[in-house]
């Protein structure tokens, strides 16, 4: 994966092995991915950290209303909401 950090791109470790199909991010220090197998990923500005889902279905989307309430969908009519 490419990290830019508003100055610079670099390389930066990929957070799963799985296939991410969709992020979203409501700052630079809170970004969300998910994927395949009910990846979800949640990026805090310094490192990624899995989040569980619940689900094996494959996650498609996933969007945010505020940084605190981000939904996914995914595969079979998934829908989840996460609150922090």
């Amino acid at each position: 994966m490419v990290h830019y950090d508003g100055q610079a791109c670099s390389i930066a470790a990929r957070p799963t092995e799985r296939t991410l199909n969709a992020i979203w991010g409501a700052s630079p220090a809170d970004l969300w991915a998910v994927g395949g197998g009910g990846t979800i990923v949640h990026y805090d500005g310094a490192a990624w950290t899995t989040v569980p889902s619940g689900t094996t279905n494959d996650l498609q989307g996933v969007w945010g209303t505020q940084p605190r309430a981000v939904w996914v969908v995914g595969d079979g009519g998934v829908i989840l909401r996460h609150l922090r």
